[in-house]
């Protein structure tokens, strides 16, 4: 395993990266340290939320894994805008399987990851807000 050193709380997109199965998480956080240690403290205590992602770490162990940091980015909905706009490219490409994060199924009119973000819209030319408070527990459905 392998965690980036950062020293102080930095706001950004990140990945985890199991690299046995060439599979990638990309989320988003106020502080990207804190949120990179807490996915591989679920991983380690066996409760991580992304099941495939538990499953892979417990066939393949830590060392399989890489939890970085990809971008740092202050404001919140940029944030959100670009971690959106990365999933969503990683499944227009997405042809076997590489990603833990999922896209809410077509048709559906809901918010695609809980009520903490979605794209931004645009209404009468005007970029509107798109999240509400955000925390480091971005993103673990």
């Amino acid at each position: 395993m392998m965690v980036m050193s950062m020293p102080n709380k930095i706001a950004g997109i990140y990945f985890v990266w199991c690299t046995a199965t060439n599979k990638k998480y990309i989320g988003r956080a106020v502080d990207v340290h804190y949120r990179l240690a807490y996915h591989l403290l679920q991983l380690k205590r066996g409760d991580h939320p992304k099941k495939e992602m538990q499953n892979d770490f417990n066939k393949h162990g830590e060392g399989a894994f890489i939890f970085q940091l990809y971008l740092p980015v202050k404001n919140a909905d940029d944030r959100c805008a670009i971690e959106y706009a990365l999933i969503k490219r990683q499944h227009a490409y997405d042809r076997k399987g590489t990603s833990y994060n999922k896209l809410p199924p077509k048709g559906k009119n809901r918010k695609p990851w809980g009520s903490l973000c979605y794209p931004p819209r645009v209404i009468k030319g005007k970029r509107k807000h798109s999240t509400q408070k955000e925390t480091n527990h971005a993103n673990t459905k």
